[in-house]
C-alpha cells in the first residue's frame, strides 16, 4: 500500500472508467490526487468536472488539482519529461505512484521517480470514453456517475396553460422512454395545504414564489442524477415566473422587481434544457379537484405568455403540440428523437 497514487487526464467528462481508474488509484495508495487538465477551449468547466469528481468519492482521500493544458497544439510532441516536471511543480512533492490505463504514465512515472500501475489498458472493464459521451449523452448516461448525469443528460420541458395536458403528456413522455419525470412543485405545495385542512389558496406571495422557483430548480437538478438517459420536466421555473406575472400583478404592463428576478432565474435555469413543449389549449377544459384552477377563459392568455417567454427571452427550441393526445404524444416524441439523436447534445 503506497501513501501516494496520482492519476491524470481531462475527465471531460467523468464516466465510469475515470471512475474505476480512480478505484484502482484507492486500492494502492492511502491518498489519491487526481490530476484535472484542461484548456479554454473545452464545452464544460474545468470546475464543474472536479466537484463531479469530489461529489462521486465525496467520502474518499481524493484531492483534485485543475492544471492549465501547456499543450495547445495537438500535433506537438508531448515530453514526458516536461510532463513530469509539470507534475512536480504542481504537487510539491513526488507521488509515490502513478496509475493509468495508457503507456505514456509508465513514462511520466520513470521521470518523476515514481512507480507505475497499468489498468484496464485494452478498455474491457468500462468501455466507455468521453468522446463517446459528450457525442450523445442519451445513449451512453448509463455509464456517467450520477454527479455527470446533473450536467449531462438532455432536460426535456413541458409546459403550458392550466388544463392543457401538460402532466399527463410528461407522464406519457416518462413512461415512453423510461425515465423520471420531474413534477410541479407548485402543484405539490397546493395538494400538500389543502390535504392538510388548510382554506382556500396556499399563502402565493412573493416570497412564496421565489421559494417555489428555487424548489422547482433544486428537484430538477436532483432527479438529472436518477435521470435514464434523459429528464423529462413537467413544468420549470421559468413557467414560474409567467404565472407569478398573472397571480401577483395580474397582466398590469408594470413590471415587478420580483418579477423580473424570477424570470432572470428561470432563463438561467432553461439555458440548460434541450427542448421545450408547449401544450396548445385545444381540449376541453377539465377543474381539478379543489376548484383552483382559473378558468377556461384564461388559458389563451397563459399560452400567449409562454409562447412570447420561450420565443423573445431564451434560446432553446420549442414546439407547440396540439389535438387529441395521441398525436401530442407523437409529435413529442419525434421532436426529442431528433434531439437525443443529434451529435454534440448541449452541455453546460
Amino acid at each position: 500500500m503506497y501513501n501516494t497514487a496520482v492519476v491524470a487526464g481531462k475527465f471531460y467528462p467523468l464516466h465510469l472508467g475515470h471512475v474505476a481508474l480512480i478505484e484502482k488509484a484507492l486500492e494502492v495508495a492511502e491518498h489519491v490526487y487526481v490530476l484535472l487538465v484542461a484548456n479554454k477551449d473545452e464545452e464544460i468547466s474545468p470546475y464543474v468536472r472536479a466537484l463531479a469528481i469530489y461529489e462521486t468519492f465525496s467520502d474518499q482521500a481524493v484531492r483534485v488539482k485543475i492544471l492549465d493544458d501547456p499543450y495547445t497544439n495537438d500535433s506537438e510532441a508531448r515530453s514526458s519529461q516536461v510532463w513530469a516536471d509539470y507534475t512536480l511543480s504542481a504537487l510539491g512533492f513526488t507521488p509515490d505512484v502513478v496509475v493509468a490505463s495508457e503507456d505514456y504514465g509508465r513514462r511520466w512515472a520513470h521521470y518523476m521517480g515514481s512507480a507505475f500501475v497499468m489498468f484496464d489498458k485494452e478498455r474491457n472493464e468500462v468501455p466507455i470514453s468521453g468522446t463517446m459521451c459528450r457525442a450523445n449523452a442519451f445513449h451512453t448516461a448509463n455509464q456517467m456517475p450520477p454527479a455527470t448525469k446533473r450536467f449531462m443528460v438532455p432536460r426535456i420541458v413541458v409546459l403550458g396553460a392550466e388544463s392543457t395536458g401538460t402532466t399527463t403528456l410528461a407522464n406519457a413522455l416518462g413512461a415512453h422512454y423510461n425515465t423520471v419525470v420531474v413534477p410541479e412543485v407548485g402543484r405539490l405545495i397546493e395538494e400538500r395545504h389543502r390535504a392538510e385542512g388548510g382554506g382556500g389558496d396556499a399563502s402565493w406571495d412573493d416570497q412564496q414564489f421565489w421559494l417555489t422557483s428555487r424548489a422547482q430548480d433544486a428537484l430538477e437538478e436532483r432527479m438529472a442524477e436518477q435521470a435514464n438517459g434523459m429528464l423529462i420536466c413537467d413544468t420549470d421555473s421559468l413557467a414560474t415566473a409567467v404565472w407569478y406575472r398573472y397571480y401577483m400583478m395580474k397582466d398590469s404592463g408594470v413590471s415587478g422587481n420580483a418579477h423580473d428576478d424570477l424570470l432572470q432565474a428561470g432563463v438561467k435555469q432553461a439555458e440548460k434544457h434541450a427542448l421545450y413543449i408547449l401544450t396548445m389549449p385545444d381540449i376541453p377544459f377539465e377543474q381539478d379537484p379543489y376548484n383552483s384552477r382559473t378558468g377556461e377563459h384564461l388559458r389563451e392568455w397563459h399560452t400567449d405568455r409562454f409562447r412570447d417567454v420561450l420565443m423573445s427571452d431564451i434560446d432553446v427550441p420549442f414546439i407547440e403540440v396540439s389535438g387529441p393526445r395521441e398525436d401530442r404524444l407523437k409529435a413529442a416524441i419525434e421532436a426529442i428523437d431528433k434531439v437525443i439523436d443529434r451529435q454534440n447534445v448541449p452541455v453546460l
